[in-house]
């Protein structure tokens, strides 16, 4: 007998291969706006460092304290703000990423887990054509 294909599986192999790339789709752009914002995140950061400098240290130096354990104490305040800052947007890329990586696992399981129910549902029905020709074998002389 002629194993029959159902129509659905067709279907369902296709959707689950078109969900598939769209999830891969969806994990590459978040990647992408992730690594692009960071970038600009980081510039954004220095290059306010550096234009916050010139007017503190100006302004430190107008009252004659460029010298001065004020001014180092100032300055290395800001330079820690700054390192806080640059830590707090690696600690958001770092936390971003877990995020990709474990929306990947996950669709990786699915995926695995999608292939495995083909896999048992193709040998059920290679076991059920099997019993069929089995069936068959007094009329063929198969399985004697």
């Amino acid at each position: 007998m002629a194993t029959y294909t159902d129509p659905f599986d067709i279907y369902n192999k296709a959707a689950r291969t078109r969900q598939r790339v769209t999830e891969q789709n969806a994990i590459r752009d978040q990647l992408a706006a992730l690594s692009g914002g960071g970038a600009r995140a980081y510039e954004s950061l220095t290059r306010n460092y550096q234009q916050g400098m010139e007017p503190r240290t100006a302004g430190f130096a107008k009252r004659g304290l460029g010298n001065s354990g004020i001014f180092q104490r100032a300055m290395q305040e800001y330079a820690a703000n700054q390192q806080r800052s640059l830590g707090d947007v690696a600690r958001s890329q770092q936390e971003g990423l877990q995020d990709l990586n474990a929306q990947e696992a996950n669709s990786a399981n699915d995926y695995k887990d999608y292939m495995d129910a083909l896999a048992m549902k193709k040998q059920q029905e290679i076991s059920q054509a099997a019993g069929e020709l089995q069936d068959w074998s007094p009329f063929t002389g198969l399985y004697s």
